[in-house]
Formats: C-alpha cells, sequence, structure tokens
C-alpha cells in the first residue's frame, strides 16, 4: 500500500490486485465466486473520519462487470463482518469471455482514508466457481455400503423374529 493523501492530517492508502483467469477449461454456466476470509483490522479499527472502500472489476472480451463496497467508522463492526467468511457471487462469467479469448481480469481494490496510526486492514481472498443452480443435478448412486446395510438390518429382523417364534418360523 502506498499513502497518496493531500492532506497531512489524513493518510491515504490503496491497494491493488489483478488477477487473468483462463476459462478455456471451465464448462460454460458457471458462476464467479469470491470468498473474503478472516479479517483483521490494524492496531486500530475505523475511527472519526475513516473511510474504507473495496472494489471489484471483473474484464471479459464481451462485458465487464464491477461492485463498490463503502464503509465508514460508524460502520466498522459493519466492514468487519463483511469481511468475515463472506461469499460473493458475481455471477455467470460465460457471457462475459467469447469464442476466441477466454480470458477474465477480476481486479480488486482497497482504498483506506485514515487519520489514525496504525488503521488497517488485512483478509485473505479466495476466487472459484460453481455450477449450483445452473442446470440439473445428476442423480447420484447409492453405495454398495448402503445395499449391505439394508441386508444386515434385514437378517437381524429376520433372526430377531425366529428367535421369539422358539427357534422355529411361523
Amino acid at each position: 500500500m502506498s499513502n497518496t493523501s493531500s492532506d497531512a492530517a489524513y493518510h491515504d492508502y490503496h491497494a491493488s490486485l489483478t488477477l487473468n483467469l483462463d476459462t478455456s477449461s471451465y464448462a460454460p454456466a458457471q458462476h464467479l465466486l469470491l470468498g473474503l476470509l478472516s479479517p483483521e483490522f490494524g492496531i486500530t479499527a475505523l475511527s472519526g473520519g475513516d473511510t474504507l472502500s473495496f472494489s471489484i472489476d471483473v474484464i471479459g472480451a464481451t462485458a465487464h462487470s464491477s461492485a463498490s463496497y463503502d464503509f465508514s467508522a460508524a460502520d466498522a463492526a459493519g466492514a468487519a463482518n463483511f469481511f468475515d467468511d463472506k461469499t460473493l457471487d458475481v455471477g455467470d462469467w460465460s457471457s462475459w469471455v467469447s469464442n476466441s479469448d477466454k480470458t477474465l481480469t477480476l481486479t480488486f481494490n482497497l482504498d483506506l482514508h485514515s487519520h489514525t496510526y496504525g488503521t488497517g486492514l488485512n483478509f485473505d481472498l479466495i476466487a472459484g466457481n460453481s455450477t449450483l443452480g445452473s442446470g440439473p443435478v445428476a442423480s447420484v448412486p447409492l453405495p454398495s455400503g448402503l445395499w449391505l446395510f439394508g441386508s444386515a438390518l434385514l437378517g437381524a429382523l429376520v433372526r430377531g423374529r425366529y428367535a421369539r417364534a422358539g427357534g422355529k418360523f411361523s
């Protein structure tokens, strides 16, 4: 992060991460998911006139999507909750790529405007894809262990009935 503030009482910090994702090996109609994990504020959380902004830009060959999330010192707890084990569904990325260009560019920006020494934010980020809800769910066969358990249970019931009948079937 670098301090770019023109006001001596404040410090402006900006951090950026850009990822290029080749989607050519993924099946179409999948959602891009972003996981925000384990937030940790610096020595102090947001206070006074501090502000925090987090933005996501997704650029493909045929479309662009962006989202921005802004927090003030009055919502410091909301900022902490936002970054705590949250999954953001950016949407179906298959319409953003073309047959000739299957690359998505993901850019994450974090901007902090603070007057308090030691204010900062650290969190983990994970990106993935999901086909949940994008088509019919495939049937899953029952494992053979379930059939073995069922036959053992049936055998136990038959044996119990046999024992109650005095060793004779009725």
